[in-house]
């Protein structure tokens, strides 16, 4: 099996290995894929969301802004968030806005495209929202539930928009000290995800707020940074420093749930990570300031 030691330029081709486990002996598929879009230099791409059509949107940390692509990677459109924001994460709610998790200046803002100013919601002092997603199982409702997780006080925020009005709880769930969450998810029947970066670990949490705090583990290390599930059920975690995605069974029991693990190319430091409709997987990757593709099954 082949694959790249160092991406060299944009226009390499990359190779992904997926190691399946459960098998009798690990078995390598090479999965290739070419970078699908650009962020620009500095950008620095900490999310990724993806829309209904297969177009898909970055946070971009460095920059302060958002970029939206269409589904072959060629630019749309991009919106600046404001000074200090530092936008840690994106997600896309029922109504086609973004949402993004701003850690430098302690809120969470909402973009509709077409508008040209953001509204900004502010959040505790002390916390660091780093992670951002909407509850699947509102999808039809005209209400959004949004939640965030903040990785300064190892909670996870709730926030709920009805008639145009944002009501938060700060401090919706407690998570275990030192977890440092820095990716979160819902499923479709309401559980949230998170992606605990400081002890390598995904904590379960159920709608009424019951936390299982290690509901996978990872090595030490590995750096969970981003997470998200596909339509089957199928959790996708990108760890940091290890430059893996990790996928898992939700409905399988605690720490006792990994499929499959795929190697990403050599710093490729994935920090966001999302599902389209049809299960492709994109992979922000701050490295290299690109948008990686593992294609369904």
């Amino acid at each position: 099996m082949r694959r790249s030691a160092v991406l060299t330029a944009p226009a390499c081709a990359l190779f992904v290995a997926a190691t399946l486990f459960g098998a009798s002996g690990a078995m390598a598929v090479p999965v290739t894929h070419d970078p699908l879009a650009l962020t620009g230099t500095g950008s620095s791409p900490r999310s990724i969301a993806v829309g209904p059509n297969g177009e898909f949107y970055t946070a971009n940390f460095g920059a302060n802004d958002i970029t939206a692509f269409d589904v072959t990677g060629s630019n749309l459109f991009l919106q600046q968030l404001g000074p200090l924001k530092a936008p840690t994460a994106i997600a896309r709610d029922s109504s086609g806005a973004l949402w993004t998790a701003n850690s430098a200046d302690h809120s969470i803002s909402k973009y509709i495209p077409g508008h040209t100013t953001p509204s900004t919601i502010g959040l505790t002092i002390t916390s660091r929202p780093t992670a951002i997603t909407i509850d699947a199982s509102h999808v039809s409702d005209p209400s959004d539930v949004v939640y965030t997780a903040d990785s300064a006080d190892n909670v996870v925020a709730k926030s709920t928009e009805a008639a145009g009005i944002i009501t938060t709880n700060a401090r919706w769930a407690l998570l275990a000290p030192n977890t440092a969450p820095k990716g979160i998810v819902t499923d479709s029947l309401g559980n949230v995800y998170t992606a605990n970066s400081l002890n390598s670990t995904v904590s379960k949490i159920t709608p009424a707020g019951v936390v299982t705090d290690r509901f996978t583990e990872f090595s030490p290390g590995d750096g969970p940074d981003a997470i998200t599930i596909d339509s089957h059920g199928m959790l996708y975690v990108a760890n940091y420093s290890a430059g893996t995605v990790v996928k898992i069974d939700s409905t399988q029991p605690a720490l006792a749930n990994v499929v499959a693990s795929y190697t990403l190319p050599t710093n490729a430091e994935p920090m966001g990570i999302a599902v389209d409709a049809h299960d492709n997987v994109y992979v922000s990757e701050s490295g290299p300031n690109t948008v990686a593709l593992i294609p369904a099954g």
